[in-house]
């Protein structure tokens, strides 16, 4: 019985490392838009001083704890917009934070990225979370100004976090938190389809495996 039991230990061990495998968030760089079910194209953002800390348009959630700047072009060298974008006065040391106001839960989503730092290129820093824990995170290095960057996942994020930031050449490794100024257009959000069969979160059937092993002790106690 002993051995019964350290085998089915084993068993839910390793469902639980297959789905955390299958839970991987994916980051992208490319030149094409996913399909979307909402979009934030930010046209309402064409001057200075707008406040951030509330910003919401298709119920979608842009919010940083900032007002929004439009003197600069931070998307490409010349890029002389017409239609807003949501873009920090610059000075923040957080994240801008995007979610669907209802807590939608995202399966993809994507937006053509720019920060206020003058190289055509910029480092990106992110995290995605569910239910308020952390599902992926990440630092890209590098990332042209102007192009798409987006994430996916199958099980779907409610919560997505970016900043961009810069660092000299030949200054050490960067660090987050010596200013952020991320810029973002034309975002893009793919809902994640409810109606399919949800999958069980680790945590789930960790405590149904654990069941199952307690039930199979007591009989076999009670056999004895």
């Amino acid at each position: 019985m002993k051995i019964r039991i350290i085998y089915l230990v084993c068993v839910m061990l390793s469902v639980v490392m297959a789905g955390q495998a299958g839970a991987s968030v994916m980051f992208t760089i490319s030149p094409n838009a996913t399909p979307a079910d909402r979009i934030a194209t930010f046209n309402s953002l064409t001057s200075n001083g707008i406040s951030l800390s509330s910003y919401s348009e298709n119920q979608l959630s842009v919010t940083v704890a900032d007002i929004n700047f439009q003197g600069n072009t931070p998307f490409s060298p010349g890029d002389l917009r017409s239609t807003g974008f949501h873009y920090g006065s610059g000075g923040n040391f957080s994240f801008v934070d995007i979610k669907g106001t209802d807590g939608a839960k995202f399966k993809t989503s994507n937006f053509l990225l720019g920060s206020g730092f003058s190289d055509t290129i910029t480092n990106l820093r992110w995290e995605t979370r569910r239910n308020g824990l952390l599902t992926g995170s990440g630092t890209e290095f590098l990332v042209p100004k102007g192009r798409l960057v987006g994430w996916a996942d199958a099980l779907g994020f409610d919560d997505l976090r970016v900043a961009a930031y810069s660092t000299p050449i030949g200054s050490p490794a960067p660090v987050f938190g010596n200013l952020q100024a991320i810029a973002i257009d034309d975002l893009r959000v793919q809902l994640l389809n409810t109606a399919s069969v949800p999958v069980p979160e680790p945590a789930s059937i960790v405590m149904l495996g654990l069941g199952t092993i307690g039930a199979v002790f007591a009989r076999s106690r009670k056999r004895n």
